[in-house]
């Protein structure tokens, strides 16, 4: 056998990564970073302020539903950076597997962000329709949620 290397085993223990996969988009770039950053500071103004940061989208939370805007804050706190970390991760790429580990666990965390936004959007529409959140306020807050879906889209399609 020509060319044989005792000291090199026949078989390598580990995978190889395939072509590498090509890079995030600049518009897939920015929309996670927007998605992730807005969510995080929406989640820290609902965790610190709730009363205040429902008026700016002009929710009335009776005194002692504040506990509920600071609940939503902490997933909203936990959900962006979780999107900022997984951006990051594949943003700085080199993993032996070519990334597609960080790309998956983007995609997942994106995934999450669409359902959450969705469901977001459907709860001011049942508010709307009830009359428990007024047209205004389940526009502001339903069409805030559904940018997010859209950014969220736009993403997960270009990653």
């Amino acid at each position: 056998m020509a060319n044989s290397d005792a000291s090199r085993p026949l078989l390598s223990a580990t995978k190889s990564p395939g072509p590498p996969l090509p890079r995030v988009s600049k518009l897939a770039s920015t929309a996670l970073l927007a998605l992730g950053t807005i969510r995080a500071a929406a989640g820290v103004g609902c965790l610190v302020a709730p009363q205040l940061t429902a008026r700016a989208f002009f929710v009335d939370l009776p005194a002692g539903a504040g506990l509920i805007g600071q609940v939503a804050g902490g997933r909203e706190i936990a959900i962006g950076a979780l999107t900022l970390d997984a951006r990051r991760r594949v943003l700085a790429g080199g993993a032996a597997d070519g990334g597609l580990a960080a790309r998956d666990a983007l995609k997942r965390v994106l995934l999450a962000n669409i359902v959450v936004d969705s469901l977001d959007v459907v709860c001011c529409l049942v508010g709307e329709l009830t009359g428990t959140l007024s047209v205004q306020s389940a526009g502001i807050f339903g069409g805030a949620a559904a940018v997010f879906v859209g950014l969220g889209v736009v993403a997960y399609r270009r990653i």
